[in-house]
C-alpha cells in the first residue's frame, strides 16, 4: 500500500506539473497573440495617420498652387516675379492690383508659412525659368 501511495503521488505531481506547464504555455501564447494584435493595430494607426498627413499636405499644396494660378493675371504675376527684378515686380504688382486684389508673391508665401508653421520649406519654380524661389520658416522671402 505504501508503494501504491507513492505511485499515486507521483502521478498526481506529474499531472499537476503538466497542467501547470499547459496553463503557462497557453497564457504565454495568448499574451504573444495579444501583443501581435496590438502591434498590428498600432501599425495600421500609424499608416493611417501618415496617409492623412500626406493627404492634408497635398491638399494644402494643391490649394496654394491653385491660388497662384487662379486667373491669368495671377499666373502672369508669378511669371513676372521670376523674370523681373524685385523692384520691377513690386511696381508691376501695385500697377496690376488697381481695382482688384493686391497679389505680391512674397507676401502670399509669408502668409502661408505663418498660417502653417509645420511647413519647413517651400520651393516654387516655373517651367520657363532657371530661377527657384525657396523660403523656409527662418528665411522667409529668399530668392
Amino acid at each position: 500500500m505504501h508503494t501504491s501511495f507513492r505511485r499515486l503521488v507521483r502521478i498526481y505531481i506529474m499531472i499537476l506539473a503538466a497542467c501547470t506547464v499547459l496553463v503557462a504555455g497557453l497564457a504565454g501564447f495568448l499574451q504573444i497573440r495579444s501583443f501581435d494584435h496590438t502591434l498590428a493595430q498600432n501599425q495600421d494607426l500609424a499608416v493611417n495617420r501618415v496617409g492623412e498627413t500626406i493627404e492634408r499636405y497635398q491638399n494644402l499644396t494643391n490649394d496654394f498652387a491653385t491660388q497662384l494660378a487662379a486667373t491669368a493675371d495671377d499666373l502672369a504675376n508669378v511669371d513676372v516675379f521670376f523674370h523681373a527684378s524685385l523692384a520691377d515686380y513690386a511696381t508691376y504688382a501695385i500697377d496690376h492690383s488697381q481695382g482688384s486684389q493686391y497679389f505680391f508673391l512674397p507676401n502670399e508665401v509669408t502668409t502661408l508659412l505663418i498660417r502653417y508653421p509645420m511647413i519647413t520649406k517651400l520651393r516654387i519654380q516655373v517651367p520657363n525659368s532657371n530661377e527657384t524661389y525657396v523660403v523656409t520658416q527662418k528665411e522667409k522671402g529668399a530668392v
